[in-house]
């Protein structure tokens, strides 16, 4: 088992490259925002950028880490040439299917835009989409590629330049921003959308192909052998479909939210630009607080294949422990300094100050969903280290159902001004089910003791309300010694900024020493 010293050292190097990356990734969006605005044109892109990243979800997003790290570790240690052959047929393989899917997800394209918020995005918002689109969705490929490079370091013991790449991504689309802002609309005309849809597609194969010469680093140099055949992959099939319905069943929640979304925004409520903006904080929060730590446990959850339920359970366990900890403070500043949040971060050139208003709703809300959603990743893996692909799907798919039903029915009652954060907030209650229903089996089939005392629990969530409390009395009190919304907001953030970090640094040295313990 992984010391608690070892692992929070390899979480803290994974971190350092997700936190540039989340920050430079998280500058992307607001540069966007910035350039594009908070109307049309900004939620014609962000919903063009949005349809790769489904596609590649349901390919790949869940087999890449869950499945192929433990094959190719497998590989490694059956092979006589240390899995050499195997990764590069992996790697071959996808470069051939992701083309396809590239090919045929292109072609696609000016069908699936009209079906995305019905009748009320047609006309310029369909066109201007479809435009973008043709130049995000072949990104489908690198994507791919991207990822099974990633899977293959990871596997081989190299984290640290996978957690980098997607930093020169966001560089690139930076860059673009930056020149849409500096010089007005009209010098640039169509060529706005070959700017930016342009930059996109190369800052994706920029990320994956940075990933290549690691590769022959890390002894698995480029080789042409697409085929897959005779490494045992067959009997893998079920848990692969399963896998791959467990993340499709996510995407489709995902797109059904995208195209209410979409039709909102056509009735003056905020777009998906917004709400994207709400979901990348949300992302960022669990890149850096979270994500290293899931990293760092996968390849010992993989290890626990053979029948072994005290040992994943003590993983698994320690895992859960360490993300309560590590994300409750963030949950707490989301929640509390949501509307000072979006006016100091978003509020720049095109992107206006009632959007921003309207960002902060849709923030808090996605605050709530942190700590269900990073849970429910680790117990995935969990469930995979056990043998069992199936009853994470079977969940997953049950709470879309449920999640696909909320949103129709707040589609019908909320107003459209509310629309984007209940939205966000439904996904929130999909998570907390996903995550209770995988806590009770895991608990039933790992003979798991409670993960958390009562009494800790009770000591954080005061904690938590004690931010909470502090966090709207600084904003208050902000609000009444400055005038000026954003000054305000501001003042707020630097009054919160040194309580919350410590408060951070508090609930890691405590999750270093409890589970050393």
């Amino acid at each position: 088992m992984t010391s608690a010293r070892t692992l929070l050292g390899r979480s803290s190097l994974i971190a350092v490259g997700a936190l540039s990356s989340r920050i430079t990734g998280f500058i992307r969006t607001a540069a966007i925002g910035a350039a594009l605005g908070a109307g049309l044109v900004g939620d014609a892109y962000t919903t063009a950028v949005m349809l790769p990243g489904i596609v590649y979800e349901i390919l790949l997003g869940g087999i890449g880490t869950a499945v192929l790290v433990p094959l190719l570790n497998q590989a490694r240690a059956n092979h006589q040439d240390g899995g050499r052959e195997f990764a590069q047929r992996l790697f071959s393989f996808a470069a051939v299917a992701f083309g396809l899917a590239a090919l045929v997800a292109t072609a696609a394209v000016p069908l699936l835009i009209p079906l995305l918020g019905g009748s009320a995005t047609h006309g310029e918002s369909a066109n201007l989409t479809t435009a973008f689109a043709m130049f995000t969705v072949p990104a489908v490929f690198f994507y791919g590629i991207g990822a099974v490079a990633t899977a293959i370091l990871n596997a081989r013991g190299t984290f640290t330049l996978p957690a980098w790449s997607p930093a020169c991504n966001n560089l690139t689309l930076i860059t673009a921003a930056l020149a849409l802002i500096a010089f007005p609309a009209s010098d640039f005309g169509d060529l706005r959308t070959i700017l930016l849809g342009g930059a996109t597609l190369i800052g994706a194969a920029l990320q994956a192909l940075i990933l290549i010469p690691a590769m022959r680093k890390a002894g698995v140099p480029w080789r042409w052998k697409p085929s897959l055949r005779g490494f045992g992959l067959r009997k893998l099939s079920k848990t692969i479909l399963w896998v791959t319905a467990y993340v499709a069943a996510g995407q489709l929640g995902l797109l059904v939210i995208l195209g209410l979304i979409r039709a909102a925004a056509a009735e003056g409520g905020p777009g998906p630009l917004i709400y994207n903006n709400a979901w990348v904080l949300l992302m960022m929060a669990y890149g850096i607080l979270a994500l290293p730590v899931i990293t760092a446990l996968t390849p010992e959850l993989s290890k626990r294949i053979r029948p072994d339920s005290t040992k994943t359970a003590n993983e698994y366990q320690r895992g859960v422990r360490l993300l309560l900890m590590l994300t409750a403070p963030a949950v707490a500043a989301m929640i509390a300094l949501a509307e000072p949040i979006a006016v100091v971060l978003f509020e720049w050139s095109d992107y206006t100050h009632s959007a921003a208003l309207a960002t902060g709703p849709v923030i808090a809300a996605a605050g709530l969903a942190l700590i269900p959603y990073s849970i429910s990743q680790l117990q995935f893996f969990t469930f995979l280290a056990i043998g069992d692909a199936r009853t994470p799907a079977l969940i997953v798919i049950w709470s879309t159902i449920i999640r696909v039903a909320l949103s129709l029915a707040v589609f019908a009652l909320v107003p459209a001004a509310h629309l984007a954060a209940v939205l966000m907030l439904v996904n929130a209650i999909a998570y907390t089910i996903v995550s209770v229903a995988s806590a009770h089996v895991l608990h039933r089939l790992l003979a798991a003791r409670h993960i958390v005392a009562i009494e800790s629990l009770i000591k954080w969530s005061g904690g938590i309300a004690v931010l909470l409390v502090f966090a709207f009395a600084t904003e208050w009190a902000a609000s009444v010694l400055v005038t000026t919304p954003r000054t305000a907001a501001l003042l707020t953030l630097i009054g919160c900024a040194p309580v919350f970090a410590t408060t951070y640094l508090l609930a890691f040295r405590a999750s270093h020493i409890r589970i050393s313990h």
